[in-house]
């Protein structure tokens, strides 16, 4: 699905030296200099079809820019744990009362291909109200606008500061095969993202009490490295915050709602197209 272009609320006006378009209407990458810390491409700011242009007439070695874009950021969800129906999930399809719940900050960064920067935030509310599509749609938008904005400058290289994890699937899985060393890998990637999308959580069995349950005792430890670190969550559960502290103590729940705050969608309806 083609996406319009965001412009990021944080990012300075630019210009193209050459052909005068702004970051208004394009994507302009800054001036670079020779033997700086990020990869040259001019010492100007530049438009990308003026930069492969210019790189070509002086006989520059380019890279093949992604032809298939689409297809590309959708084998990068896939790759960060995105099911199918989750990566057919449409930005311009979600619904009004669940994106007026993000701040415009938020919302911004996300679909102009950056990390939110100050907070994060937990969508609650019943089931059907359209959250886990929002988040969904959102980080499709993230992928897609900075794979399009790096496009003809650099190669893409594979997303790895994301994650998405299905919380009902990932805990039934720890529970299943607690010694997997898939269940290492889970929790690593988990705790090192920058950005980490933890959806249905408390959707799934209660079987025990917090303490006793190993799957739960592992997310307590990936909250709590998480909170240290001041990394982000974006997450979304059907519970109340009473009820959540219920279900894994007041200390978890503290952790997760001190940079990523509980906004529960009271208006919200049943929609069918929702995850």
């Amino acid at each position: 699905m083609e996406l319009p272009y965001f412009k990021f609320f944080g990012e300075k006006p630019r210009v193209c030296n050459i052909c005068g378009a702004t970051n208004d209407e394009v994507h302009i990458y800054p001036a670079t200099p020779r033997g700086g810390p990020t990869p040259f491409i001019s010492e100007q700011p530049v438009c990308g079809k003026c930069f492969r242009e210019v790189a070509e007439k002086e006989g520059r070695r380019l890279h093949e820019p992604v032809q298939d874009l689409n297809l590309w950021v959708d084998q990068q969800l896939s790759g960060i744990g995105l099911g199918k129906v989750e990566r057919a999930a449409d930005p311009k399809k979600i619904h009004p009362t669940v994106l007026k719940a993000f701040q415009v900050e938020i919302t911004n960064a996300l679909l102009s291909g950056h990390l939110p920067r100050t907070s994060g935030i937990g969508l609650g509310g019943m089931p059907g109200a359209g959250k886990s599509c929002a988040l969904a749609a959102l980080i499709r938008g993230l992928v897609y606008q900075n794979a399009r904005n790096k496009n003809p400058f650099v190669e893409l290289q594979a997303v790895s500061k994301i994650r998405w994890m299905s919380w009902t699937d990932t805990c039934h899985r720890w529970r299943l095969k607690p010694l997997d060393d898939m269940v290492a890998r889970d929790i690593g990637r988990a705790r090192s993202a920058k950005l980490l999308v933890l959806d249905d959580l408390g959707r799934e069995t209660w079987r025990r009490e917090a303490s006793e349950d190993v799957a739960i005792g592992h997310l307590d430890a990936i909250v709590t490295h998480r909170d240290r670190e001041d990394l982000l969550t974006l997450w979304t559960t059907n519970l109340t915050e009473e009820e959540l502290i219920a279900r894994y103590g007041i200390s978890m729940v503290r952790r997760l709602l001190r940079l990523n705050p509980l906004v529960f969608l009271d208006e919200a309806t049943f929609h069918p197209e929702a995850l």
